[in-house]
Parts: structure tokens; sequence; C-alpha cells
């Protein structure tokens, strides 16, 4: 029947004869199809919540959201590459018979978006980074320290990052509320209201509860990813891209949503004002209504990097 829901039905796909990679899916069976990436760590559960699902009817939007190889169900995969990713997609794309379909990648999922709308342009639609982390060389340098510490351990050998995604895995496995409450007193204030809210703190404790035991090798490896050259140039990406950014992100400065902007060609950057690293709640919708918009058209409502770059320092 038209419009039949999928409500966070999970499969797995074999890629090879011994990895498999899973998804969940949300929202009405013949919304147009967007593959939304998760950060880290995480799983495809974060980016199919309630949230996710009410958006996804607002906008007709049909969500598949992969496990990154060694996060929730799919098999880690050492030594993977981002340019990897693209045939992944393809291949979910093809078991579940999409021609096109648009990318959404969130936090450390946005890397995984910008790889597929370099390399799949003959595929995709349009493609979001939400509050994305950008290549090391630009923007390093505006880590904040814990996360410039876990960039810099990247360089290194996979297993000398190891112990500190361990640790934060552990925890997150074992005392999920204590975890997400701590989390809130290390965050920016508008942070920290979005995950107090009972909805959405809920959503992130059963994620973190949800840790597989594989999911410090692969926040291992993504460090290791996103430090080392990304095997594509944001130049030469020639589908529509919207980059959405919090001006108050601390997680992920907003100087890697401008670098990134600034870089792809004919980019549309967000700049949210009072907004930080949680921002994709409250604008979901917004954001899915301007990823699947026909090819030609405005998505609307944004400004180019260049109005919005005088308020920065570049």
């Amino acid at each position: 029947m038209k419009n039949d829901p999928i409500v966070s039905s999970h499969r797995q796909i074999s890629i090879t004869h011994d990895r498999v990679i899973g998804f969940t899916e949300c929202g009405p069976l013949d919304g147009f199809p967007v593959m939304a990436f998760h950060g880290l760590p995480g799983s495809s559960r974060a980016m199919t919540t309630r949230a996710f699902q009410k958006a996804a009817y607002a906008t007709n939007v049909r969500i598949i959201a992969p496990d990154r190889p060694g996060y929730g169900s799919s098999s880690r995969q050492r030594g993977h590459l981002l340019k990897d990713w693209p045939s992944v997609i393809c291949r979910i794309a093809d078991d579940r018979q999409m021609d096109q379909f648009s990318v959404l990648g969130w936090s450390g999922g946005g890397p995984y978006a910008g790889a597929c709308a370099a390399l799949l342009a003959h595929r995709l639609r349009r493609a979001a980074i939400v509050s994305g982390v950008g290549p090391r060389s630009e923007t390093v340098d505006a880590l904040p320290k814990l996360n410039r510490l876990a960039t810099g351990l990247a360089a290194l050998p996979v297993n000398l990052s190891l112990p500190l995604c361990a640790i934060t895995c552990l925890a997150m496995r074992r005392w999920p509320e204590a975890s997400v409450r701590m989390a809130t007193k290390i965050v920016p204030p508008c942070d920290a209201t979005v995950m107090r809210r009972p909805d959405v703190f809920n959503d992130l404790v059963e994620d973190g509860r949800a840790t597989s035991k594989s999911t410090p090798g692969a926040m291992a490896d993504d460090y290791a990813i996103y430090a080392r050259p990304w095997g594509f140039r944001l130049e030469d990406i020639a589908v529509p891209v919207d980059v959405w950014h919090g001006e108050l992100d601390e997680n992920v400065p907003i100087q890697h949503g401008l670098d990134q902007a600034n870089r792809i060609p004919g980019a549309v950057f967000h700049a949210c004002a009072g907004e930080g690293h949680f921002l994709i709640i409250d604008h979901l919708t917004e954001i899915l209504a301007a990823v699947v918009k026909p090819f030609g058209l405005s998505s609307g409502g944004a400004e180019p990097v260049e109005e919005v770059g005088s308020a920065f320092d570049r």
C-alpha cells in the first residue's frame, strides 16, 4: 500500500563472504530515499529515532541508516578508507532497489557523506553535511583539546588510540544514563538543553546501551581515517551540497563547516546562530526537505557562504 510505514526495520546484507553491513530503515516506503550516516561513536539507531521518524513522514523521506564498519551490527573492516564507502552504499542501494538517492552525514558521518558526493555523482540527487568533521589539515588547530588529542593519536598506529576509545565505549555500554548526564556537563549550554529533553536523553541512553563490542576498534579506525588524506578533493564534488553548522559547536567547531563549504563548488552554508553540535534535532525537517529537492531547485532559506563568512575569521 502507498505510504506504508517502516518503523526501525533493521537488516544485514553480505558485502563479502566474511563481512556484513547492517542498516536500519524508517519512514514511508514510497518516500525519496536518503542514506543517513551516524556520528562517532554511534550506530544506525541514532539516525532512526522517533525524531527522525517524525521528520521522515513530514517530508516523505525514506531513511536508510547504515552502520559503518565495526559499529552496530556491521563487521569491522581494518584499514578501510573513506573512498571505500561509496561502493558499500551502492550495494545497499541495489539491495533496496534504489537508483537515485541523497546522503546526509552528521558529525563523524560528514566525511562519509562527502565521499559519496565526490565519488557517486551519477547516483546522488543531493548531499547534506551536518556538524561535519572537516579534513585535518584545514581544521585541526580549531579542535578542542580532547578532540585534538584524539586526532593526534590517530596519526599513530590504531592500537595506540584504542584505550581511550575502549574506556569511552565501556562507560556508554555499562552506565549509559550516567554517561549522558556527564556529557551534558561538558558541552555548551545550548547542546546540554537539547540533550536533557526526555526524548533525546532516552534515545542517547539507548544508543549508548547498544554500543557493540567492536565499537572501540571502529572509533580508532575512524580517527585514523579523519587524520589521513581523504582520497578525494572537496573541490571536485559536482552534486549540490548543503553544509549545516552551529555557531556554538565546541565538538566540531564551525571552522570545519566553513572550510568545507568554501571548497565545495556551489555549496550552501547554513550557519545556525545560538546552536551547537545537536542542531540537527531542531532542524531535521528542514534538513531533510532540502536534501531531497530535485536538482536545479534552491534548497531555500539558506545563506551562501560568502554572505555568512564575513562574520567569522577564515
